[in-house]
């Protein structure tokens, strides 16, 4: 018997060609594969420490005021049904929050309950609610205590308008 050799062909590791023998494309870069280097976590110094501790727990404070909030006042710090405050009303939720035991019995002092009520007349649901005149401001307890008033709801306005800038502005960066 007559033995047949049979060649095969060598494999190349030729871009052009490597997919003939080993049925898998090569990737159309010609970037190398480079694993993203680790990034070392700097060690904090003790001040650094706190005052990160700090920041933690001015923002556990507030979120305890908002909750606060929520729960004492249901009339007006409704998340679903926003209504205009009463101006002035700071001043009567500080007396109920004294009258509650203040920070000792809450845990949250008055700057917290403070931040709480700038953030929640902050939040552009709110602003653009003011924009409409005519609606009944509402008292901690839910009553009526005056209109917005067409002034308020200009300066209102002006707001809405000048958080569209800024959110168009961030947007256009992108």
């Amino acid at each position: 018997m007559i033995e047949l050799e049979q060649k095969s062909k060598p494999l190349t590791l030729n871009r052009n060609n490597a997919h003939k023998s080993t049925g898998i494309k090569p990737s159309r870069s010609k970037k190398l594969y480079k694993p993203t280097p680790v990034k070392k976590h700097k060690k904090l110094t003790k001040a650094e420490l706190l005052a990160r501790n700090e920041k933690q727990q001015r923002q556990d404070n507030i979120e305890k005021a908002q909750v606060w909030l929520c729960k004492t006042f249901p009339k007006v710090f409704n998340k679903t049904r926003l209504v205009p405050l009463e101006i002035g009303i700071h001043k009567k939720i500080a007396a109920v929050h004294k009258d509650q035991g203040g920070s000792d019995a809450l845990g949250f002092g008055w700057q917290p309950l403070k931040r709480a009520l700038r953030k929640w007349t902050s939040r552009p649901a709110y602003i653009r609610l003011l924009t409409e005149e005519s609606l009944f401001r509402r008292s901690e307890v839910g009553g009526i205590a005056g209109e917005v008033t067409e002034e308020q709801a200009a300066i209102a306005k002006k707001a809405v308008n000048k958080l569209r800038a800024k959110r168009k502005k961030t947007n256009n960066k992108k």
